[in-house]
């Protein structure tokens, strides 16, 4: 049985503030035990210092402050890393702009049961991407498309709504293997293949940010989408 004091959630951040002052509370709402792990790389809007006020209040919120902006895939290996450290079970990794919905998350926790790695995916229904502007949307289902050309997997491969069960994951195979910005998603997916967990998906729906500004660059996309490529031609030879 999964207990909610088992439970982490993991939310990375770079100036997330007015998006966190909805999220948290709603994560504490839903998993009232849960601990909450903020990794933030240098936010200059306060969001550090209204997590540390906020943590006065909800005791289970951790911090973790960075100094620069180190990538997305470096603050996931971070909180996993954590969390293995404070002897967590479970983890759940979601953005912090409010595009990832809490009740998807409380679908992946009930998943968890059974698996060690639950993806939140964006490709089980239709119209699961609400209000999202018409670029995003092509290039979300461009590399959806690239990865299961290449790859033949119908996982969503880039999708940072996920569940783990801890102690399955190889953390030193992901350091070893996994980069540092939002290629790591689907390069911790290969590296979960190779250790052969069982992965598993439930549908999410995706709202579209409603503050502040995306951290997905078109340059990052398309540097992501060159990378996928370069695995591919490398026939996925992922060491463990």
């Amino acid at each position: 049985m999964l207990v909610y004091r088992d439970l982490c959630v993991l939310l990375p951040t770079i100036n997330e503030l007015e998006n966190i002052k909805i999220l948290i509370p709603q994560i504490v709402d839903l998993f009232p035990k849960a601990t909450i792990i903020i990794v933030d790389d240098n936010s200059n809007d306060g969001t550090c210092d209204y997590v540390k006020i906020l943590q006065h209040k909800f005791p289970n919120v951790q911090l973790i402050m960075r100094k620069s902006r180190q990538g997305i895939g470096s603050a996931h290996l971070e909180g996993i890393k954590y969390a293995l450290k404070l002897g967590f079970k479970y983890l759940i990794t979601m953005d912090a702009d409010l595009t990832h919905r809490t009740t998807d998350a409380k679908l992946i926790l009930k998943e968890l049961r059974t698996r060690d790695v639950v993806i939140g995916s964006r490709y089980l229904q239709k119209s699961n991407m609400k209000d999202w502007p018409l670029h995003r949307i092509v290039l979300t289902h461009l590399g959806h498309l690239i990865t299961k050309i290449f790859f033949g997997s119908d996982l969503d491969m880039s999708s940072g709504l996920r569940g783990y069960r801890i102690e399955a994951l190889d953390i030193s195979s992901l350091k070893k293997n996994c980069p540092l910005n939002y290629d790591f998603f689907f390069v911790s997916v290969l590296v979960f293949k190779k250790c052969k967990l069982n992965i598993s998906q439930v549908p999410a729906t995706l709202n579209n940010r409603n503050f502040g500004r995306s951290k997905m660059s078109l340059y990052l996309a398309l540097q992501g989408g060159a990378k996928m490529l370069l695995y591919a031609f490398r026939l996925v030879r992922i060491q463990k």
